[in-house]
């Protein structure tokens, strides 16, 4: 349970942190938009942030499903924990991005992000299923 435990704290962590951002730009604490004019800054972070988002979303949907795969050594709660990161460390980034270049596509991948993550919501019954979905099939191909 201390893994579904930390799970938790992951997945509403993230979440708390890219909202305390928001907060944080919204009441002017933090200035918005001190990287707006630094053009080549804004290339290289839109295109990093950019192909991070479209290439992780994809890869963390697929890494905890049972199979076949090369990642067979590593156990659930290993790839459990690399999906939830896969997700909210671009979403969290992309929040902290809108704000400082002022960009709206960096808004969108963060959306998009949030809402991603309540596909692998860390609940009980999916940690449970998941997990025993994965020791059957390792077991299995163990076996064979």
């Amino acid at each position: 349970m201390k893994t579904q435990q930390f799970l938790n704290v992951l997945f509403y962590g993230s979440i708390i942190l890219a909202l305390t951002f928001v907060l944080l730009f919204e009441t002017d604490i933090l200035i918005g938009g001190w990287l707006a004019d630094n053009r080549s800054a804004d290339f290289l972070c839109a295109v990093f942030l950019e192909l991070l988002s479209i290439c992780a979303i994809p890869v963390a949907f697929r890494l905890v499903r049972p199979g076949k795969s090369n990642l067979s050594r590593i156990s659930y709660e290993r790839r459990a924990i690399l999906r939830l990161l896969m997700l909210s460390l671009p979403m969290v980034v992309n929040t902290f991005a809108y704000y400082s270049f002022m960009g709206v596509h960096y808004g969108y991948m963060a959306i998009i992000l949030f809402i991603c993550l309540f596909f692998v919501m860390p609940t009980k019954s999916r940690f449970e299923r998941e997990q025993a979905a994965l020791q059957n099939t390792d077991n299995t191909t163990a076996n064979d």
